[in-house]
């Protein structure tokens, strides 16, 4: 009873502090904080899903290129360095999320998301959206 107890103390915990919905990772990115959403509301720009900035929330960032941009104009004005980018897409929690919002959109609008996970993790984002989406169309890892 006491495991339970503290079962459900610990999912409160995480929704109340919405880690559920949210990461951080525990470094900078072009000299900034950023963090990814569960379900974020302006899902479509720059990427599905994108980063959003959190030293500078007029900031956006398209997790598959690196790219930067302001929010309001879309102007494209930074980009994270290779060596940036593969430390975040090293970050399993990372690529969870980022697995869970490419299923959540082919399941909403019934369309693959057009970026490509990279090929390192092709064979691991398949084998993800295959044990957790019955019947789910699995999304190209490979250009055309």
């Amino acid at each position: 009873m006491k495991n339970l107890i503290n079962k459900i103390k610990e999912i409160f915990i995480k929704i109340l502090t919405e880690s559920w919905f949210m990461y951080d990772p525990n470094f900078e990115i072009s000299n900034e904080k950023w963090r990814i959403h569960k379900c974020d509301e302006d899902k479509n720009f720059p990427s599905i899903p994108h980063m959003d900035c959190v030293t500078d929330s007029r900031k956006k960032m398209n997790i598959y290129t690196g790219e930067i941009y302001l929010k309001n104009n879309r102007k494209r004005i930074g980009k994270a360095s290779q060596k940036e980018l593969k430390r975040l897409w090293s970050d399993y929690e990372f690529r969870k999320i980022v697995y869970d919002e490419r299923r959540r959109y082919n399941k909403l609008y019934n369309k693959e998301v057009k970026e490509l996970v990279p090929d390192i993790y092709a064979e691991e984002y398949n084998e993800y959206i295959s044990k957790y989406s019955k019947g789910a169309k699995l999304c190209s890892m490979k250009k055309h």
